[in-house]
């Protein structure tokens, strides 16, 4: 079940100021099977993040944003099939 670039476009407009902390998901819970395909990496991380662009680590709240001419799901498929 992948996530439509829509769902994205708008994941990506959350704000950090207005985000329930409590709510984030912590990303050193996320757990991939480095087995799997990129796509099955990639399709398993959305599931268990919930927003690629607002989560947190440990107790400090992150929103990244990307520049450039890359789309997010390019950029983290090319992150999730490095070693």
């Amino acid at each position: 079940m992948m996530i439509s670039s829509e769902e994205l476009k708008q994941l990506s407009k959350s704000e950090i100021e207005n985000c329930d902390k409590e709510q984030l998901v912590d990303i050193t819970t996320v757990k991939l099977n480095p087995s799997d395909s990129v796509e099955k990496r990639l399709d398993s991380y959305i599931q268990q993040i919930k927003n690629p662009y607002l989560f947190k680590v440990s107790d400090i709240a992150v929103k990244i944003e990307f520049a450039g001419e890359k789309s997010f799901e390019a950029l983290l498929a090319s992150l999730l099939s490095s070693n």
